[in-house]
């Protein structure tokens, strides 16, 4: 072994297996960079600074960053802003804290992120889902006949979270949701991360402020120039409270936000208002390029979102992504059983289409067929989500997990949407599901060698 000597720097990450130079389709948008490079802008440790005189304070904007985020509210068309500095995350624990003081009860679509369970667990919520389908093995958003019986069920709850778009790019009818939600005197607020890009995209009938939501929720760095961590909070009506909410997103972020990362969101957002519509059209030609390129090799699923692209190659998902960044240096955002999805940004360049087309078409089949199971149904509860968390748990084989109450949050990460839930009975399919997305290659958190925490 070889002896450390402790006045080496550490570089851990610096010296990481990362290959050099990967064809990027995931998040976040710049691509390694490439969008600061388009500007001539770097930005370095002389902007890493805090609230020196002229430089403003996020906590209380009176001056750049108050000008900052006015422009950008202005931008999307919502009524006020809040730079968030880490990810939509802090947007939806904000989201679940304000309904913890208006109401205590909220109705999650179940295909709400992990941090929509994570938020309802601190802050006392009590949360009840509402039920979401997959069709041809793909994930769909909560549809508006969901919402109005599971609002219809609980008409004590204060407020309703869908997200839209999900992970694959469908979108749910916000109009119609927003129209039901709001006749019950509640809130609509939507977990729009995947979304940031609509306004520039030519896709702004699809997004949240446009079709009557009170709050939405931007990761800007997931589809935009932006540094990761960077996002954005809406209020888009008057149903919400702007103070109460600020105040919330203060208590919650940091006192030391990132200069640079704010002004990677000014800069990304001023840019793709001045000059997006160009930039989303060459965008949209050279994904029309690639599918042409592939269409007797894989097919693209047509989503709402055209830069969100899901490719069945005839090959497990999880392989196929592996191959990709194993013998093609190509990265993309995620897999399924049957599927690649990538993030496609106006950072990408055509080089990048022409080298995945090539990988696809080069990508050999297996004579097995796919197998995709079906995600299982939600499950029934047998403790408040809140309550159970603070119990005590146990770990056990996942073998003998059926019948059991689940004791954590398990999580198939990405797209990070959750298979089971604290206080939920474990069935059986469940636990199939869960070895199987494991054993082909998926991650699963919450299952830890092969054991899932349960109530005692």
């Amino acid at each position: 072994m070889r002896k450390t000597n402790q006045s080496e720097p550490i570089n851990y990450f610096l010296n990481s297996n990362i290959k050099k130079h990967p064809v990027s389709f995931h998040m976040p948008g710049h691509k390694y960079g490439r969008y600061n490079n388009r500007l001539k802008k770097i930005y370095t440790d002389y902007y890493d600074i805090t609230e020196i005189p002229g430089a403003d304070n996020i906590k209380n904007p009176k001056g750049i960053i108050n000008d900052s985020i006015k422009r950008i509210s202005d931008i999307y068309g919502s009524k006020y802003a809040y730079y968030l500095t880490n990810g939509t995350t802090s947007g939806i624990h904000a989201i679940l804290r304000y309904a913890s003081l208006v109401g205590k009860k909220v109705l999650l679509s179940r295909d709400c992120h992990i941090s929509a369970v994570n938020g309802a667990i601190l802050f006392g919520v009590k949360t009840v889902f509402i039920p979401t389908e997959n069709k041809n093995g793909l994930p769909m958003p909560v549809t508006a006949d969901a919402v109005s019986k599971t609002l219809n069920a609980n008409p004590d709850a204060c407020g309703v979270l869908v997200t839209s778009p999900n992970y694959y790019g469908k979108t749910a009818n916000l109009f119609e949701i927003s129209q039901t939600v709001h006749a019950k005197n509640m809130f609509l607020a939507v977990d729009e991360a995947h979304g940031a890009h609509f306004q520039f995209a030519g896709l702004a009938n699809l997004s949240g402020i446009n079709n009557g939501a009170d709050i939405v929720c931007h990761s800007l760095h997931k589809t935009l120039p932006v540094y990761n961590q960077g996002a954005i909070l809406h209020i888009c009506s008057d149903r919400v409270n702007p103070k109460t909410i600020m105040d919330i997103v203060n208590m919650l972020g940091t006192t030391s936000p990132s200069y640079p990362l704010l002004a990677s969101m000014e800069r990304a957002v001023g840019y793709l208002n001045e000059k997006g519509t160009k930039l989303y059209k060459k965008l949209a030609k050279n994904i029309n390029y690639l599918k042409k390129s592939i269409s007797d090799k894989a097919e693209v699923i047509e989503t709402d979102d055209f830069t969100r692209l899901v490719i069945r190659s005839g090959i497990n998902g999880f392989t196929a992504a592996n191959m990709l960044h194993e013998t093609h240096n190509i990265d993309v955002e995620a897999a399924d059983f049957e599927s690649v999805i990538c993030i496609t940004t106006p950072s990408n360049k055509k080089s990048d289409f022409k080298k995945l087309a090539k990988a696809l078409y080069v990508i050999k089949k297996k004579d097995d067929n796919v197998f995709v199971p079906m995600f299982p149904e939600v499950p029934k509860i047998a403790k408040e989500l809140s309550e159970a968390y603070l119990m005590k748990h146990k770990s056990i084989p996942l073998d003998m997990a059926e019948g059991c109450i689940c004791g954590t949050i398990i999580v198939s990460y990405p797209p990070g949407t959750s298979l089971l839930c604290p206080g939920e009975i474990i069935d059986g399919y469940a636990v199939k599901y869960i070895k199987k997305v494991i054993n082909t290659g998926g991650t699963v958190l919450g299952v830890e060698d092969n054991k899932i925490p349960v109530l005692e």
